[in-house]
């Protein structure tokens, strides 16, 4: 079988199928919630969820935990196939994903996993954190960033998506906010007055 499947291959998956959208949600964005989505109603899960991490692998500085968590929570309020899992807090050390996937399939014993990547990480992922290991367990649903999407390690099993999303980012939102410049439309409101209660990203 093509590790590569094309863009208008969409995988038909069973209703316990879950799709993972891991990340640092710092914070979660309008895209965030499109990715969601479009997954779910292009039919490549029933269900998504959302899993902050607690530690960056590459000790990122990132708000709070709790804050995170507070704000994903608040962008999913009104999608019921979306869930926030908080399972990284249980988990010790940097965040894996390799680590995460395993505890999900041993809490989970019925589901199928695939994560969600960015085009953009592509060419990182033979760095990640045991990848190989890796890409035998969980296959990888792509979303398209940038112009151009780099070819995918030779192992693994990817999933490309036939749309691209609007090029937002958390990077892009905290330098934003911390220079005072309007995100209305970018964030939900709810995210929006978490940031302004807790003054976030100031910083």
């Amino acid at each position: 079988m093509d590790p590569s499947s094309p863009p208008d291959a969409a995988p038909t998956p069973a209703p316990d199928t879950v799709a993972l959208l891991g990340g640092s949600f710092d914070p979660p964005h309008v895209c965030h919630v499109l990715i969601s989505l479009y997954v779910l109603q292009s039919g490549r899960a029933s269900q998504v969820w959302w899993i902050p991490c607690k530690r960056h692998a590459f000790d990122k500085r990132m708000a709070p935990f709790v804050d995170r968590l507070a704000m994903c929570e608040a962008a999913t309020r009104w999608l019921p196939a979306v869930r926030v899992d908080p399972l990284e807090l249980e988990l010790d050390g940097p965040s894996y994903t390799l680590a995460t996937v395993r505890e999900l399939a041993r809490t989970h014993p019925g589901r199928r996993f695939v994560w969600i990547a960015g085009s953009d990480v592509l060419p990182d992922l033979p760095r990640w954190h045991r990848w190989s290991e890796l890409a035998a367990e969980v296959p990888f649903v792509i979303i398209p960033r940038g112009d151009d999407d780099p070819p995918p390690p030779p192992a693994g099993t990817f999933h490309h998506l036939p749309i691209r999303f609007p090029d937002v980012s958390s990077t892009g939102l905290r330098e934003a906010l911390r220079s005072g410049a309007v995100v209305d439309g970018l964030i939900d409101s709810a995210v929006a007055h978490h940031i302004r209660e807790r003054d976030l990203y100031r910083d």
